[in-house]
């Protein structure tokens, strides 16, 4: 994976989202929808993120209802210092929280037409039941113009044909909730009953599992908000604990989620614009959320290289031979006939 900076119209280098390219100039001329902010507005929606399956780990954030999925995306990694990693969103109504633990999701989904039709006496007989599809799937495009998706490619047609598929960049958080009930996500997509807001939420779901994935619901104190002064920035409320690190656990060293601290410059109000154009990065650590500025992420990655390399050196004085860089930063030898890739981890 390159370590180069890249600037351009496309957003942050490569090195900054740890993921999958973005359009560069050459693929899309167009702004990218990860970074780019929407125009400003003066309607807020308070949101509550949190980490699946863990107690006391979330954000609390006022966010313009103008935020496309795409953008919501970022702020995810943003919040909690997640590289770019595979992912898509569930829309889902009919929610019921669990009594206990706040914004974890117990149940949730709509029955399918199919289900409605067929199982009519069943489900008038269990009214309280839920069914197990999503209102809406909304997953990443591709990365050239055009075409589709991992997610759109290979998963969309695993779904109920009446789950509503759209792409991160086609849908807002305005669409999905609304001060006018009436208005929001259930009203338009033949909801067996008119949900309320807050039957409504968001799963987002990455690769790397639920030590990654949230729940997305309204904060339940006055979640709709108008300003006065219009602005496109998210804030911040409220934040607490951070995810696994993904690189893998170390249950030796590394506290529960709860447990972890959250770096204050988290809360400066332009830290999510300097994110987006690759001024700020946050890094999920073994023990807490880090905010470093571009500076410091280069001296970072200078000293990251170094590291490798003298890695390579003590290898090859070790082996009395040359090691060929191959994928993943894994090396391999001329003394290995089979072929067979060698990390570079050391002895």
């Amino acid at each position: 994976m390159s370590h180069h900076s890249r600037t351009s119209n496309a957003g942050p280098s490569r090195a900054h989202t740890l993921g999958p390219r973005r359009p560069s100039p050459e693929r899309n001329a167009a702004p990218n929808p990860y970074t780019t902010l929407p125009p400003l507005t003066t309607e807020y929606v308070t949101l509550y993120i949190k980490l699946q399956r863990r107690r006391q780990c979330f954000r609390i954030v006022e966010v313009p209802t103008n935020y496309t999925f795409a953008l919501l995306h970022t702020l995810l990694r943003f919040l909690f210092g997640l590289s770019d990693k595979r992912h898509y969103f569930e829309v889902v109504d009919h929610v019921i929280f669990h009594k206990q633990i706040r914004g974890q999701i117990h149940n949730s989904g709509r029955w399918s037409k199919f289900h409605q039709e067929r199982q009519a006496e069943f489900i008038e007989f269990y009214p309280d039941m839920c069914g197990d599809s999503p209102v809406m799937r909304v997953s990443p495009a591709g990365t050239r113009e055009g075409a589709p998706g991992y997610e759109k490619e290979w998963n969309w047609n695993m779904l109920d044909p009446d789950v509503v598929l759209k792409t991160s960049s086609e849908v807002t958080l305005g669409e999905i909730w609304n001060v006018d009930e009436s208005e929001n996500i259930c009203a338009h997509t033949d909801c067996p009953r008119d949900c309320e807001n807050e039957e409504i939420a968001i799963k987002y779901e990455n690769t790397k599992g639920s030590d990654h994935s949230f729940f997305i619901s309204l904060n339940r104190d006055d979640p709709f908000k108008s300003y006065k002064e219009p602005a496109n920035l998210p804030v911040i409320i409220e934040a607490k604990g951070s995810c696994f690190s993904e690189k893998g656990r170390d249950w030796r060293i590394e506290p529960e989620p709860h447990k972890k601290k959250v770096d204050r410059a988290l809360k400066q109000p332009d830290a999510f614009a300097k994110y987006c154009e690759g001024k700020l990065h946050t890094f999920c650590t073994a023990d807490k959320l880090e905010v470093i500025d571009d500076e410091e992420f280069k001296r970072r990655e200078v000293a990251k290289r170094k590291e490798k390399e003298d890695r390579r050196e003590r290898w090859q004085k070790k082996l009395g031979t040359t090691l060929v860089p191959v994928e993943d930063g894994r090396y391999s030898s001329s003394l290995d006939e089979s072929g067979e890739e060698m990390s570079d981890e050391g002895f």
